[in-house]
């Protein structure tokens, strides 16, 4: 879902690369 793309990376299951 794009809305999961922009939340941040907290709340997605997912880490961001950057982080």
């Amino acid at each position: 879902m794009e809305v999961l793309l922009k939340e941040p990376s907290e709340h997605s299951h997912v880490p961001d690369p950057d982080r």
